[in-house]
């Protein structure tokens, strides 16, 4: 395995990218958009075992992810110095961590594509699980100073957003409309305001009050009330997944559409905002040739919104032995949190 540093400059402005794990799994980057063309890089490369992925970034120099430890896709939790990438936490704990805030607490998700794991919450050096709390906590899916936010399984097995004061253990549920079955909070800012979905929309939560937005589900939101996420169109046999940016603070505001430079099939979903308005997504294109889709990790800053999403591996040297597979975090730095490959490599 390898972490190592990427720098690329464009027009005086540079983009690092700190490989802090993997030689198939993770990437932290700095990226300071401006103009289009490659002047240089640096790259350093440190030694690691084990695959991973870094899917959280906090403001006060740490990152969050996990490392595969067998064959069987085990993985343990991770929390490491982005500085210092070789300084590092590991938990045991089957899953990775999926958020930490900026005083370095994290939580598990609590759910894989095989097993239901109990959701766990890292704080100091202590590990809380919050299935265990008695509130039915299933799922947690992002954290700040205050609360963790999540669903809760419900005893008619339906599900419900809410926020949790893990000080004081005190845990609200996040109103729903009447009726309602499935309802996830998927992010909550400084301010703490959340944003999530609910049977099938978009919702934005604030001083207790929930708005309902439109199909589609939102993924992050700054402290502005800038939120991202995707909304839906219906066509024939298929649905159309848009990345979009909404600010929840203008009444009846709408869904943005994040502007893509390259023809795409099924559209994208924007992950990620920092508080400088500047955007992670994952756009989708068709594979030539096939019928596979398959994913671009790209940039998007708000602050030029008629320049489309830029593709990360457009901003890395052909030559490098990198592929950004997927950008899943940005703090206000503009580090970015993910994971690569190695290039593939003729056999000659």
């Amino acid at each position: 395995m390898w972490i190592g540093r990427l720098t690329l400059s464009y027009n005086g402005m540079k983009l690092r990218i700190d490989w802090v794990l993997g030689t198939m799994w993770a990437v932290v980057a700095i990226w300071l958009p401006t103009g289009c063309s490659f002047l240089s890089y640096d790259l350093q490369v440190f030694p690691y075992e084990m695959p991973g992925a870094a899917n959280a970034i906090n403001n006060t120099d740490s990152a969050a992810g996990e490392v595969r430890e067998d064959s069987e896709q085990a993985k343990q939790a991770m929390v490491w110095s982005i500085s210092s990438p070789s300084q590092f936490r590991r938990f045991n704990t089957r899953e990775g961590f999926t958020a930490i805030n900026d005083e370095g607490d994290a939580v598990t998700y609590g759910w894989t594509h095989r097993h239901q794991y109990p959701p766990l919450l890292l704080t100091g050096n202590d590990l809380i699980i919050l299935s265990q709390l008695g509130h039915g906590i299933a799922i947690a899916n992002d954290i700040n100073a205050k609360f963790v936010v999540g669903n809760v399984k419900l005893a008619d097995e339906s599900r419900q957003a809410f926020t949790y004061e893990w000080r004081t253990g005190i845990l609200t549920r996040i109103p729903v409309r009447a009726g309602s079955s499935y309802s996830t909070a998927n992010a909550i800012n400084a301010k703490n305001e959340v944003v999530g979905v609910m049977d099938g929309n978009a919702f934005f939560y604030s001083a207790g009050e929930t708005h309902v937005l439109g199909p589609g589900r939102l993924y992050d939101i700054n402290d502005n009330g800038i939120a991202v996420g995707v909304s839906y169109s219906y066509g024939v046999n298929e649905i159309f997944h848009h990345p979009v940016w909404i600010n929840c603070y203008e009444k009846n505001a709408g869904f943005n559409l994040i502007p893509l430079a390259w023809p795409l099939r099924l559209g994208g979903e924007a992950l990620a905002i920092n508080n400088k308005g500047t955007v992670v997504l994952t756009a989708y294109a068709d594979k030539p040739g096939t019928p596979f889709l398959y994913a671009i990790p790209s940039v998007y800053d708000l602050r030029t919104p008629n320049v489309p999403a830029m593709n990360l591996n457009k901003l890395i040297r052909a030559n490098t032995d990198w592929i950004v597979l997927d950008a899943r975090d940005i703090n206000n730095k503009g580090q970015i949190a993910g994971y690569v490959r190695n290039r593939p490599r003729p056999p000659f």
